[in-house]
């Protein structure tokens, strides 16, 4: 039971919170350019990043490992009944 109703609101929360990721980079990326912290190529390299394409990448993982938690987690508590 806890499974079922943790697990599906743990991983939306964390989808919101990577969700929010792309705009939050791009503001530490102008921060860090805007005074001046990091080389030019440095600032080439981050700002050629699709932050909004990584983070569907990192939500695709999370999203897996969370379902794979929760079958692995279940396969355990069935095993009992065989």
């Amino acid at each position: 039971l806890v499974v079922r109703l943790v697990l599906p609101e743990l991983a939306a929360c964390i989808k919101l919170i990577i969700s929010e990721l792309p705009g939050w980079m791009n503001g530490v990326v102008r921060w860090l350019d805007n005074n001046h912290l990091m080389t030019e190529t440095m600032a080439n390299t981050l700002n050629s990043i699709n932050w909004a394409s990584k983070t569907q990448q990192i939500i695709g993982f999370v999203t897996a490992f969370v379902s794979y938690f929760a079958i692995y987690y279940l396969k355990s508590k069935l095993s009992s009944f065989y």
